[in-house]
């Protein structure tokens, strides 16, 4: 990895011109605005470092084909110092400019995320962008909230109109490639090309709160949610199997496992699971534990709290 001078970057960006500035560049911001300023700046110069730093011990790795020592060991003089001189600098914005050879944040944040992303598999990428969405919508809801100005609000709407049907897109994909990855689909990407017209997005309102989550079901030809002949609804997971076993050369080849092997579902951790009229909404967004929940959706429908958008 070449140092600063060199033009190399944490995540291997190249350098495009020389800034050399001490300038607080906070004393612009205005003052209520500072301290989200600073932490964000500081994110971005955390997550530069952590990509060259990982980058040095993946290099190592590949070298020695074990896994990597100690931070900096066995790394040549020349990554050592550049990596060095980062981590001892790592508050210092003037030495991210001068790393990524430009003061405009929004361009060093992309080329950082560029890097980041380079990393992850499509599935991450996509759960990564869902997590900006959903951060993106919730911020524009508060500042159409706070909005005094007409012409100002109708812009942070179209904003949010369109940051909601990103996620909405979104949350079909991921449940289509969930269920074609349980169902050994040989390529997820077919079957959501080939299913994502028979998957609608629905409002749910929890009755207590009034709160609106977005949730992908299978619907028939009139655009209600798909039921079988039991009257129990119609799950992503059964749409893509129904799939799968009229075209199985798209299916890969089943494979017998041990006695004794199972795949159990990975216990969450964190924060509380977000619930809607009692139910999980990731529940609601799973493509097979959607079906587990058919009579409460059932009496949702009825209710009018689990609604198409279209109507």
């Amino acid at each position: 990895m070449p140092n600063s001078a060199d033009g190399g970057a944490p995540g291997d960006v190249p350098v495009k011109n020389t800034v050399n500035s001490d300038i607080d560049f906070s004393t612009f911001v205005p003052e209520e605005q500072r301290e989200a300023y600073n932490a964000h700046v500081q994110s971005l110069i955390d997550r530069g470092v952590n990509i060259g730093v990982a980058r040095a011990r993946k290099s190592i790795e590949k070298e020695k084909d074990s896994k990597a020592p100690a931070p900096f060991e066995d790394v040549s003089a020349e990554d050592k110092d550049f990596l060095q001189n980062v981590l001892t600098n790592k508050k210092s914005l003037t030495k991210l400019l001068e790393v990524y050879g430009t003061t405009d944040l929004s361009e060093i944040e992309h080329l950082i995320e560029e890097a980041e992303n380079a990393e992850l598999s499509d599935k991450e990428k996509l759960e990564k962008n869902n997590e900006k969405l959903v951060t993106k919508i919730a911020d524009l809801e508060a500042q159409l909230a706070n909005s005094s100005s007409a012409e100002d609000s109708t812009k942070i709407q179209k904003r949010l109109d369109s940051m909601e049907i990103k996620l909405q897109n979104n949350l079909v994909t991921k449940a289509l490639r969930m269920a074609a990855e349980n169902s050994n689909a040989i390529d997820p990407d077919d079957i959501v090309q080939a299913l994502t017209k028979k998957i609608t997005i629905f409002e749910v309102e929890d009755e207590d709160t009034g709160e609106i989550d977005f949730i992908p079901a299978v619907v028939d030809d009139d655009g209600e949610p798909r039921l079988k002949s039991d009257n129990e609804v119609f799950s992503i997971e059964e749409l893509v199997s129904e799939y799968l076993t009229k075209k199985p050369h798209l299916k890969k080849p089943s494979v017998k496992t041990g006695a004794g092997s199972s795949s159990a579902p990975a216990p969450k951790g964190g924060a509380e699971p977000k619930t809607i009229n009692g139910i999980d909404v990731d529940d609601l967004r799973d493509p097979k534990k959607f079906g587990a929940h058919s009579l409460e959706i059932q009496r949702m429908i009825r209710s009018g709290a689990f609604r198409s958008q279209k109507k």
